[in-house]
């Protein structure tokens, strides 16, 4: 089985480096700007997995997030976060209230990012901000 994974960043680098990086694996990746052309996307889509930047254009990545969760047809889809300024025990609340699985500090370590992405997609839930 493929797997499709949504993957949405305001950061054009970011963006691309990520989009790279999993068409390396045997999936298929959608990309995204910002947050609303994102949730577009995830409906159409229906992905596994979705990886969002916080801080991203028109629907924040815990907004996604929670509208991912409360989403019938939606709900079981894993959820990523990320961020570089929006991290650590602080914030972990607002994180697991979302709904996301897990969450990734940037700049993104790509050997803990593949990790994360294969126990999710294996239904290996992880504690959010883990």
């Amino acid at each position: 089985m493929i797997h499709k994974i949504v993957v949405i960043d305001d950061d054009p680098v970011t963006l691309t480096m990520l989009t790279k990086l999993l068409a390396q694996e045997d999936v298929q990746v959608f990309s995204s700007p910002d947050g609303l052309k994102g949730w577009e996307l995830i409906q159409k889509e229906r992905p596994d997995l979705v990886i969002s930047d916080l801080l991203v254009p028109h629907v924040d990545g815990l907004e996604l997030a929670q509208r991912i969760k409360n989403h019938p047809a939606l709900g079981s889809t894993m959820i990523i976060l990320m961020s570089a300024v929006y991290k650590g025990i602080y914030h972990r609340d607002d994180i697991q209230a979302s709904g996301a699985n897990d969450f990734i500090a940037k700049p993104i370590d790509t050997k803990i990012l593949r990790e994360k992405i294969s126990r999710l997609l294996n239904k290996e839930k992880a504690p959010a901000g883990s």
